[in-house]
């Protein structure tokens, strides 16, 4: 299961550097790719930030780099 997550998400790194520039996610489509709720999101966001989820403020508003969320969910699975 884990080295499943693993392939997927260096494959997904690898098509999206070749084929865009980087990607800044909101909140809310963070919360959806974790599948969690907003305000769960918002309550485990400093241990994301500190696992090494880069966040941006782009005209007053929090963004999130999708790249560091890949790497950071990474960092989960092999803690667990």
């Amino acid at each position: 299961m884990i080295r499943a997550v693993k392939k997927l998400i260096a494959k997904d790194s690898r098509l999206k550097a070749k084929n865009m520039a980087e990607q800044f996610l909101k909140p809310m489509e963070v919360a959806k790719r974790l599948k969690l709720k907003r305000t769960r999101f918002y309550e485990i966001r400093p241990k994301l930030i500190a696992l090494g989820l880069k966040t941006a403020r782009i005209d007053g508003t929090v963004r999130y780099l999708e790249s560091s969320l890949d790497k950071t969910m990474l960092r989960l699975v092999d803690k667990s």
